[in-house]
Formats: C-alpha cells, sequence, structure tokens
C-alpha cells in the first residue's frame, strides 16, 4: 500500500510539473520568432557589387565580395552562397565576405549567389559567376 501512495504522489508531482512546463503561453517567441510586415509590398533588391559577372579573380588572395541591398521596410538578412553552400550569413551592414580562393582549381567558374530577405517575408536573389585565374 505504502509503494501504491508514493507512486500515486510522484505521479500527481510529475503531472504538475509537466504541466507548468508546458503551459509557458506568456512567451511562445521561440515557436515563430519572426512576424512579416503586413504592409510590405515590394520585395528587396540586391546585388553583388564586387566581383562583377563573369570576372577573373585571383587565385592566391582573398576576394571581397560586396552586395548592395535595400527595402522600403528595412533588409532583415543577407546570405550568400557559393556554388550553392551558404558561406556567409549576415544582419547589419555592410554586407561584405572575404573569400579566400587560394586553394581553389585555375579557371574554373564559382556562382555567387546574394539572398536578401526583407522584414515582410520577401526574398530576392541574385547570382555572378567568378572565375579563378590561371595562375
Amino acid at each position: 500500500m505504502k509503494r501504491l501512495s508514493l507512486l500515486l504522489v510522484l505521479t500527481i508531482i510529475s503531472a504538475v510539473f509537466l504541466t507548468i512546463a508546458c503551459d509557458d503561453e506568456a512567451d511562445k517567441s521561440y515557436l515563430n520568432p519572426f512576424t512579416p510586415d503586413p504592409n510590405d509590398i515590394d520585395p528587396p533588391t540586391v546585388s553583388i557589387v564586387s566581383p562583377a559577372d563573369s570576372s577573373v579573380v585571383p587565385r592566391d588572395d582573398s576576394v571581397l565580395i560586396t552586395i548592395n541591398a535595400s527595402d522600403d521596410t528595412g533588409i532583415r538578412r543577407i546570405y550568400l552562397s557559393i556554388n550553392d553552400v551558404l558561406v556567409y550569413d549576415q544582419v547589419d551592414a555592410p554586407y561584405e565576405y572575404y573569400w579566400d580562393t587560394r586553394t581553389l582549381s585555375p579557371g574554373v567558374g564559382y556562382k555567387l549567389c546574394a539572398y536578401a530577405h526583407d522584414n515582410g517575408g520577401k526574398v530576392t536573389e541574385t547570382c555572378n559567376t567568378a572565375i579563378i585565374e590561371l595562375k
């Protein structure tokens, strides 16, 4: 009988703690940390300023990739991928990334894509190709 009573008490205590832990109605912002601006109509603009599309970049250096972005409701985040691999994630301007090209194959083209996310939840993408110099 003592074991049954102890088990019943532990079950009740567990249920109370579980209810308290799950009843976090005060702040559930972690479930959806971003609420899009409903007044946003236009998507952001984004461009890769440097290197220019189809330009040849040095192989034995760090190449500065510069991205410009703007939007009427503000830029929320900028992403940069190289050959579909995310390499850069930035919230605040300036949007600049130093790309280490020292180990890359000469003469090979790489696809650089920048993605601008605005405060309305819209996304714009632009891509350039950079070719590693033949050295």
